[in-house]
Formats: C-alpha cells, sequence, structure tokens
C-alpha cells in the first residue's frame, strides 16, 4: 500500500488519509470508491474505508485534522484516539478519543454512525438522504456537524469554525497513538 507521509505537522509520522485542496478530484462517488480509495498521493486524496479500517483496528491510531479557511487562517483538530469499524458494521466511526485544537469539536457528533456514500444510505435522516443530498460520503447523522468530502467550494464544512462556512483545504492524517506505541515496544521485548 502507498500512501502520503506528513512530517512537517505536530512532530511528524503522520498517514495522510483525506485531503481536499481544490476542486479536480470529485468526491461524490459510490460506495465502491470509497472503501478502495481514489485521487492522487499528493494531491485530493481518500486512502480507502478498507485501508482505514485495516490501518485502525489493528493498532489504534490518533487522529490530526488540519483545516483553512478561505481567509487564510489556519485549524486543526486532534483525537487521541481513531478508529473505523469493518464493512459488514458499516465502517462506523467506532472509536474517538479526547479532543484538542482551535477548529472545535465538529467530529464528536458522528461517533457510532456508519460511513454513507450516495449509493448506499446509512444516516439517520428522516427527511433526506444526506450523501445524495451533500454530494459526497460521510459518517452522517442528520446530516452533518463536520463533513470534508462534499463539493469543493460548496460544502466542505467544519462547523465548529463557521457554521456551513465553506473551507479551501482540509487533510485528515493518523499516526499510532501512545498506547499502541507502548503495546508494540512491549511485544518486541518478548
Amino acid at each position: 500500500m502507498k500512501v502520503f507521509c506528513e512530517e512537517d505537522v505536530d512532530f511528524g509520522g503522520w498517514i495522510v488519509i483525506q485531503r481536499r485542496q481544490n476542486g479536480i478530484v470529485d468526491f461524490n462517488r459510490d460506495w465502491h470508491d470509497y472503501k478502495e480509495g481514489f485521487g492522487d498521493l499528493t494531491g485530493n486524496y481518500w486512502i480507502g474505508l478498507e485501508k482505514l479500517h485495516a490501518l485502525t483496528s489493528s493498532c489504534e491510531q490518533e487522529l490530526y485534522i488540519q483545516l483553512k479557511r478561505l481567509n487564510g487562517t489556519e485549524y486543526y483538530a486532534k483525537y487521541s484516539a481513531f478508529v473505523i469499524a469493518n464493512e459488514t458494521e458499516g465502517y462506523a466511526l467506532k472509536k474517538l478519543g479526547n479532543y484538542c485544537g482551535n477548529a472545535g469539536d465538529s467530529l464528536n457528533r458522528h461517533l457510532g454512525y456508519k460511513f454513507s456514500t450516495r449509493d448506499r444510505e446509512n444516516d439517520v435522516s428522516k427527511i433526506v438522504h444526506c450523501a445524495q443530498g451533500w454530494k459526497g460520503g460521510w459518517w452522517f447523522h442528520d446530516c452533518y456537524h463536520s463533513f470534508l468530502n462534499g463539493v469543493y467550494g460548496h460544502s466542505v464544512n467544519w462547523n465548529t469554525i463557521q457554521k456551513e462556512e465553506t473551507l479551501s483545504f482540509a487533510q485528515m492524517m493518523i499516526r499510532p497513538n501512545t498506547q499502541c506505541i507502548r503495546r508494540l515496544m512491549l511485544s518486541n521485548l518478548n
């Protein structure tokens, strides 16, 4: 598996799992595309739910999200744990650790919800099919408090920064958290 590593943020060691920097890649895709991944490792990119599950279930990860408003102001949200369920469980956002950062916690309301795409509705909205209506895949509930896979220039949002304001940049990254590193070190000693 090829990945893009980010070494210039928070002491490095991050694997980029999602990036939005322009509208070149369409994120309004079906279940298969979100499962397998798409885009360009150095550009707009989604790693794939199957890889994301494998990475987060084998060793618990922490999550770092970089965000930038159209005016250039930068934000971040960091979570001490991040675990994605398997496909049978709809790749639900299974675990999200403690939050820190200056972006506000717009992801926690999605905890426990399954991933939805335009052809697979897993949200709980009784009014709209969220992935079809907002044109992108995400861990929708009714519909979103954050949504980083929307239409670029229209609906790439993190509502605790500014409700419904589209962002010019979003990047999600993971790396093993301290519990995982400790476990790996102990297993190497035995």
